[in-house]
């Protein structure tokens, strides 16, 4: 857990927990991933980093780490799970929706939303193939396409690949 100013600089570090991941909204506070088993909840704080409440109750298993989190406007919160894909928290009623549906497969994993908050770019990673070798350790080979969701119409479309 950590006090950050208006910029996003780190103020104060609070051993005990682990910091993954943090969004700054100037009416609203800060929203971080800062549990202990790897950042799978959600928590909502002040500006002067005063902790207001818990967002959501997830039990860490491996597959549910946060791994992205902004402010989509002054009431919900868009974030991306491993293997779970991108999605949307209330933060009033603190109900989740699922609005891109992610797989062991396919995972949705960083992304970014356009100033007016109707679009956003967001990283997908596939996996190509994984090597079960006896003779070396296991490898994950990934393949990373952009895409682009349309928040209005829930409509994705595919920007690049690398």
């Amino acid at each position: 857990r950590c006090k950050v100013d208006l910029n996003g600089d780190i103020l104060e570090k609070v051993d005990g927990s682990s910091f993954a991941h943090g969004a700054i909204n100037r009416k609203n506070g800060l929203v971080a991933t800062a549990d202990r088993g790897g950042g799978s909840n959600i928590w909502l704080y002040t500006i002067d980093g005063v902790l207001v409440r818990k967002l959501t109750h997830h039990k860490f298993n491996g597959d549910n780490r946060i791994m992205d989190i902004q402010w989509l406007n002054d009431k919900e919160i868009l974030f991306t799970m491993s293997n779970y894909g991108l999605m949307n928290l209330h933060i009033e009623t603190k109900k989740v929706a699922t609005l891109i549906q992610g797989c062991n497969q396919n995972s949705y994993q960083f992304f970014s939303v356009s100033p007016d908050g109707r679009e956003i770019l967001i990283d997908r990673r596939d996996v190509k193939y994984i090597c079960l070798c006896a003779d070396r350790p296991t490898s994950i080979k990934y393949e990373s396409k952009i895409y682009r969701y349309n928040v209005g119409s829930r409509r994705i479309y595919r920007v690049t690949e690398f």
